[in-house]
């Protein structure tokens, strides 16, 4: 019979991938306010070019009624911005009391704790718990900010650089919007929209992680926390060094896990960072069910692309005489045969870096690249020494400042 820890890992495990769908909902979301404004801020920037005229000024007076212009142009979009950071502080706090009830469920189901309730977490907890939560260092409303100030500073840019270089109203509207043989992804808005869903999907998992942890801290069985990443080709250096380490919270925490450092250190640990902090309980010596890895470097929209590409290969010239439901089958079968190569197990206590290991050099390769692979196999240098103690990828050349003996015995 599974014991408590395993049913608790388990149910943790499962609500992952309910966070991964509430993370790409909640970006698209975002993406789509911004996406409503767009025609607005063209039909404007259409208008006051077109007004702007050539008036024959001298230079200093042309820049001057250029800057107006732009700041008139952006009163707008900064009251949507304002918006989009009252939005976000709201939905936030609501998924922070969300993953608190999550967590007082799992707790429910997977510990027996009937007695288990969250009374003193009231909505005006989470209002600063999630608001004032500082990841990557700055709060979601200080990235927010910064997404905003560059979008200006990138519009403004090109308008300036537009009016200054003869070019057309069309074609420096061109240059925002995008073009449409690009489906729009050309223009300096589409950069603001990747950067929002990137910046929202991780605020969505600092907020999952803060109402976690409140609730983890109210149980009172919680021996301490254990970084868990995902076991993949896609996971950064910073995930693959900080899996399977602990923060202990109480004294009986398990002596043989090695220490999380920094200690504060909390996913998301980076933009689209996918780790989680696990909760130990008191009966964590057991023997927990093996953890699953996937040895390929794709994201799963790439691979389902180089599935199909495969089969129609494979099909030759009878792919076109297929139907799609025969398609689909061939299709199948080439993620099947991926999934039987790529696809493992590993012991539940395992870190990263015992999973890197055992790994093909292939593999190894794309996840390092060719000069830290031979730091790794030559040089002695274990994945963890990748980064400093802020989690920030060294480069070779701090690489090579720090492990001189490393880098010599590299060869590099």
């Amino acid at each position: 019979m599974a014991t408590a820890a395993e049913r608790l890992s388990d149910a943790l495990i499962r609500h992952q991938h309910d966070i991964e769908s509430l993370k790409k909902g909640t970006a698209n979301e975002y993406v789509k306010k911004l996406r409503r404004e767009d025609a607005a801020l063209v039909a404007a920037l259409l208008l006051a070019l077109d007004s702007f005229g050539e008036t024959g000024d001298a230079a200093a007076r042309k820049i001057k009624r250029l800057e107006t212009l732009i700041d008139n142009l952006l009163s707008d979009r900064r009251q949507l911005w304002v918006k989009i950071r009252a939005d976000a502080q709201s939905d936030l706090k609501q998924i922070g009391q969300m993953e608190a009830a999550v967590a007082q469920e799992l707790f429910e189901e997977s510990v027996g704790l009937d007695e288990f309730t969250l009374p003193a977490l009231a909505a005006a907890v989470f209002l600063p718990a999630t608001r004032d939560s500082v990841w990557l260092g700055r709060t979601t409303a200080e990235h927010l900010k910064l997404l905003e100030l560059k979008e200006r500073s990138t519009i403004a840019q090109s308008i300036r650089r537009g009016v200054f270089e003869g070019m057309t109203s069309g074609e420096i509207v061109a240059s925002i919007r995008g073009t449409r043989g690009f489906g729009m992804a050309d223009g300096s808005l589409q950069a603001t929209r990747n950067g929002l869903s990137a910046l929202m999907a991780t605020a969505v998992v600092n907020a999952a992680t803060t109402g976690q942890a409140l609730a983890f801290k109210e149980s009172g069985v919680i021996t301490g926390l254990i970084w868990v990443s995902i076991l993949d080709g896609r996971t950064t250096i910073l995930c693959q060094g900080r899996d399977g380490l602990g923060v202990p919270i109480t004294d009986d925490f398990p002596k043989d896990i090695p220490l999380l450092s920094p200690p504060s250190a909390r996913p998301p640990a980076h933009y689209n960072c996918r780790s989680q902090m696990e909760p130990t309980l008191r009966d964590m010596g057991i023997v927990k069910p093996h953890r699953v890895f996937v040895t390929d470097t794709r994201t799963n929209s790439k691979r389902r692309i180089d599935f199909r590409a495969e089969a129609k290969t494979r099909a030759g010239a009878s792919w076109s005489g297929l139907t799609e439901r025969q398609r689909r089958r061939r299709i199948r079968t080439i993620a099947n045969e991926w999934a039987a190569a790529n696809i493992g197990t590993i012991a539940p206590r395992a870190t990263y870096s015992e999973f890197f290991a055992r790994q093909p050099e292939s593999f190894q390769r794309n996840v390092l690249g060719p000069s830290r692979l031979k730091l790794y196999k030559d040089g002695g240098l274990d994945i963890s020494k990748f980064v400093d103690f802020t989690g920030k990828q060294l480069t070779l050349e701090m690489l090579k400042g720090k492990y001189p003996t490393a880098w010599d015995k590299a060869g590099l």
